[in-house]
């Protein structure tokens, strides 16, 4: 029924539309061929999962490879999801749970494009990415509607909330105003949900803290008990990165190597922020969040110069470079071929 819907809809579009569903498409398959082939995205769109809660990460790769092996396996997975006890909860508080070979806009962004459906490879990729995320989220999600309930049953504002910050953790950030401009913004950005998350996550993260740093006393009432629970699984994320940076450094010393090159930086202001310098390259372990760490890094700074009186006009000329290159950087690459 939705592929009739859809030619449908298709022999209804005049020249534009259909110029820029090609464009979509196109710009949606060169996505979809580099997300393809891969593990479960255990450490690159499920990272925060990984650092925060290793076992249900672990339980989700296992998921998705049987679900990427066999479609069969895949549907006993959506079945498992869907008869967790809090899944159809999440689901109606806006938890996503993705679809395979769906709409496109229920699909995963990584594989949101028809054209490359066919080759070899690229559906049992879907299978496994999507079956990785969606046991991930409602795993996750589970978990903490069981572990507030321990102290009453999740009302819908609280799961509203804890739906939105696994959404976030797992890469599915909401675009807010401009949702019904998904497509559009597809053909513009590489991941914009993606990028969204990261966002929404790093801002949550502050948010956390400073709830955090006044025991909750400020926080709603209606929603307190999961901003509690919310603000431990930040902590939790944070001392899986410090575990993560002190094997680093344990392995380091272990090896005898001590390259300046390969020193982790600490200046929050640094496009190299928190990275693990490889053979002098830095690489992200954490989900790309450390891009917006940066991003918000250096807008607080030049914020405090503002407040302070002391913004100079080459300040105000950074800003405006902060932001181009932040959104320069999550192009699309027929997009960033334009800019070019």
């Amino acid at each position: 029924w939705e592929a009739y819907v859809r030619a449908e809809e298709a022999k209804r579009r005049n020249l534009i539309e259909k110029i820029g569903n090609v464009i979509y498409r196109t710009t949606s398959s060169m996505r979809t061929m580099l997300a393809s082939f891969d593990l479960p995205p255990a450490f690159r769109q499920g990272a925060l999962v990984t650092l925060s809660n290793p076992f249900i990460s672990a339980k989700s790769v296992k998921a998705g490879l049987k679900a990427g092996l066999s479609p069969a396996s895949m549907l006993k997975m959506e079945q498992d999801i869907a008869d967790l006890p809090y899944t159809a909860l999440g689901v109606s508080q806006g938890l996503s749970i993705a679809e395979v070979g769906g709409a496109r806009t229920r699909r995963e962004e990584a594989y949101q494009s028809s054209y490359v459906d066919r080759v070899p490879g690229i559906r049992m990729s879907e299978r496994n990415y999507t079956t990785y995320l969606n046991m991930a989220r409602a795993l996750l999600f589970n978990k903490l509607c069981a572990d507030l309930a321990k102290t009453g049953e999740p009302t819908k504002a609280e799961a509203e909330m804890i739906a939105k910050f696994v959404n976030n953790a797992t890469g599915r950030g909401s675009l807010g105003e401009f949702e019904m401009s998904s497509k559009a913004l597809a053909v513009v950005f590489f991941a914009p949900r993606y990028a969204m998350s990261r966002l929404n996550y790093v801002a949550g993260a502050f948010r956390a803290l400073g709830e955090a740093a006044t025991f909750f006393q400020f926080t709603a009432p209606e929603t307190r008990r999961a901003r509690k629970m919310v603000a431990r699984e930040y902590a939790k994320t944070m001392m899986g990165a410090a575990t993560v940076y002190g094997a680093y450094i344990a392995l380091k010393a272990a090896l005898g190597e001590d390259d300046e090159d390969d020193q982790i930086e600490l200046d929050p202001t640094k496009y190299d922020f928190g990275m693990l310098r490889i053979d002098g390259i830095g690489r992200d372990f954490f989900g790309g969040t450390l891009q917006a760490s940066v991003y918000f890094a250096r807008m607080a700074t030049y914020g405090y110069r503002g407040a302070t009186g002391q913004l100079g006009p080459n300040d105000r000329q950074n800003i405006w470079d902060t932001t181009t290159r932040f959104l320069r950087g999550k192009l699309s690459p027929a997009a960033a071929a334009v800019v070019d």
